[in-house]
């Protein structure tokens, strides 16, 4: 966070609720920084005066920005502004280093530390659980989830019963089979069929036809046709032993 100059009523309010508040930013993982454009000599005699007048210690540091360097580097300020009597902006940083958040201030206005607290848990739920959060989310409230990826692998591993252990081909048309797949290469469409007959007689219908399903439908299009002007929907022959259903 930053405080503009000269160490105004509406900063001092602020630093007593962030010093208040610092167990809570603490069982966050999260460290308070202050950045102020006064002199070290004017940090040390306002928080001396902020103890004797509120009985507060501020337990986080501050850093002295005379020159307004670091608040230029931030874009804190207009390269041509005289001083910084307007600034105040609050940055939420992650362990990377990378800005995950800005807010800005006028001089009238406090700012909110219930706010920034719930900002800093909201933005950690959506790094931790891969999900977002809504209006006014709270701890513990409902999350967003993520719209489901358009093509999912089974969730737990298919065993590798392929010749010379190559992958499923989850994804693939009659010719990439016959080209790929050592039990179908120099098979005719026949052959082909007769497989197909034989193994679906040892799995459920309904199975067989999602299974189907779920390795060839594309974004709701089958398949391109064949030579023949066929469409077909196809799986790998290895793959159904073990596969998982959801």
């Amino acid at each position: 966070m930053e405080k503009s100059q000269n160490c105004c009523s509406v900063c001092t309010s602020e630093f007593v609720a962030f010093s208040k508040a610092h167990d809570r930013f603490q069982a966050l993982g999260c460290d308070l920084l202050a950045l102020s454009v006064d002199s070290l000599f004017s940090h040390i005699a306002w928080v001396r005066s902020i103890r004797e007048r509120f009985g507060v210690t501020v337990p986080f540091p501050i850093t002295e920005d005379p020159s307004m360097a670091i608040a230029a580097a931030y874009g804190m300020i207009h390269p041509d502004a005289a001083d910084s009597s307007t600034v105040r902006a609050t940055f939420v940083i992650d362990p990377d280093g990378l800005i995950r958040a800005m807010v800005w201030y006028p001089m009238s206005t406090g700012r909110s530390v219930e706010e920034i607290l719930r900002l800093v848990e909201a933005l950690q739920t959506s790094d931790r659980e891969a999900v977002s959060t809504p209006e006014g989310w709270r701890h513990g409230d409902p999350v967003i989830e993520p719209p489901p990826s358009r093509f999912k692998r089974p969730a737990r591993a298919v065993p590798r019963l392929q010749p010379g252990g190559r992958e499923p081909l989850w994804e693939s048309t009659v010719g990439d089979q016959r080209r790929l797949n050592l039990h179908l290469v120099g098979k005719s469409e026949a052959d082909f069929v007769a497989l197909r007959e034989a193994l679906d007689r040892t799995l459920p219908m309904p199975k067989l036809i999602l299974h189907a399903l779920q390795v060839n439908v594309r974004g709701g299009r089958l398949p391109e046709p064949e030579g023949n002007g066929r469409r077909y929907l196809k799986f790998p022959l290895d793959a159904l032993a073990g596969a998982a259903w959801e």
